[in-house]
């Protein structure tokens, strides 16, 4: 029986406004589903994703297969948030295409122009380093040791190319973890994502914060996420699931807002920031502000429209926000699923949306540039009537014509 059924009163897509949405088809990973759906803008899965693991994370690469990090329930890490232990990339049909194990891996994965892959592990912090780490409280049953985070690019036969343990770089002092987070990690990253052929954006939910690190060098080329304020530090953000670094230089945060100090209500946020300069460039968060909130999970995405998508994981909510922050596309996750922690759940883990002229989706869907296989799709998606077989031939233009000519001046 689902919890609280009073707020799920609305399932599936709550609000659709065709004029101002990004239109396109969305990506969604839930917590307790090994079901990884791909649905168009009236919330109908037009492409399923059944996989062996429970999935941890899943995107769209270039190519148009899924790259899918799952949980392996018998890696050391299991007990840990966001353990994985396994990654795999499926093609479109959800045939296995590569495959890679490390029972230390954790959260997310990102795949290189030259087909290697960025994953995270973790790694014992040194007893001698551990020791000076500043803040966190020691757990119940702790065996004292602290882990800290890798950075590991490998290639498709799963060799090392470079490696980056963050425990060399970080500061032990100002770089102190959450005084109401326990001392079992020092870091905890979630995010981490190639930009160019020399650097690595890397996002830290245990300190909240989120850095650029030179490939080279492997020095911080700035972190950002915490001030000195009258002599006292302070977080500009709290607990931060998701990031991800954007062409501009600027970064797109979901900022879960948990442990918020001075406040009576934790709330979560999307802001997309310039880390060099401080400035918040855009964002969103509800009025009052607690009516918005994940204590984790969840992620944000600008799109290409002005607009964002922004994902309140433990609701299982998606909301498309326009340029002027009215939303223009809700939905509510109808699938449910069994956490043996947690409980019954709808949670969303993340959710990407694809435009029509991304590569990752044309391929995926297996779409030409010609405006007839997009009309293909749309019809399968019921994103235009369909026409029925027995119907007797129209001289007025029909309206696939129209979206044919829509999308033939458009160039598709």
């Amino acid at each position: 029986m689902k919890k609280c059924p009073a707020r799920q009163t609305t399932e599936g897509v709550a609000i659709y406004l065709p004029s101002e949405s990004h239109f396109g088809f969305t990506l969604i990973t839930q917590f307790s589903s090994k079901t990884i759906r791909l649905i168009n803008m009236q919330g109908a899965a037009i492409k399923e994703w059944n996989t062996e693991y429970l999935p941890v994370e899943a995107k769209l690469i270039e190519n148009g297969n899924l790259l899918v990090t799952g949980k392996d329930e018998s890696s050391p890490m299991s007990s840990f948030e966001g353990a994985s232990g396994i990654i795999q990339e499926l093609d479109p049909e959800g045939k296995l295409v590569w495959e890679y194990k490390n029972q230390y891996m954790h959260h997310r994965a990102d795949r290189l122009e030259n087909g290697n892959t960025l994953i995270l592990k973790w790694v014992e912090v040194p007893t001698e380093l551990a020791t000076k780490v500043a803040g966190g409280f020691t757990k119940d049953g702790s065996d004292g040791k602290m882990w800290g985070d890798a950075v590991v690019e490998i290639d498709q036969n799963g060799n090392t190319v470079w490696e980056w343990n963050a425990h060399d770089h970080l500061d032990p002092e100002s770089d102190d973890i959450c005084p109401l987070c326990s001392t079992t990690e020092w870091g905890h990253a979630t995010c981490v994502q190639a930009v160019g052929d020399d650097k690595i954006f890397i996002n830290f939910m245990r300190i909240s914060q989120i850095a650029l690190i030179d490939k080279k060098t492997g020095d911080f080329d700035w972190k950002w996420g915490t001030k000195i304020h009258e002599g006292e530090k302070v977080n500009e953000i709290n607990h931060q699931t998701y990031s991800t670094m954007l062409e501009d230089g600027s970064v797109c945060i979901f900022d879960n807002g948990r442990h918020l100090r001075g406040e009576a209500l934790n709330y979560s946020r999307a802001i997309v920031v310039d880390p060099k300069t401080g400035n918040i460039l855009s964002g969103y968060e509800e009025d009052p502000p607690s009516f918005l909130f994940s204590s984790f999970l969840g992620n944000a995405q600008k799109l290409d429209n002005g607009g964002l998508l922004v994902v309140e994981g433990t609701r299982g909510h998606i909301m498309e926000l326009n340029y002027r922050n009215s939303v223009v596309w809700e939905y509510v996750t109808p699938e449910w699923g069994v956490d043996p922690v947690h409980g019954e759940n709808n949670w969303i883990i993340s959710a990407y949306r694809y435009s029509l002229n991304e590569d990752c989706l044309k391929k995926c869907l297996g779409v030409s540039t010609t405006w007839r296989t997009w009309l293909e799709v749309a019809k399968e998606s019921y994103l235009v009537d369909r026409e029925e077989e027995t119907q007797p031939a129209q001289q007025q233009m029909s309206q696939a014509d129209m979206v044919r000519n829509r999308l033939e001046n458009l160039g598709y």
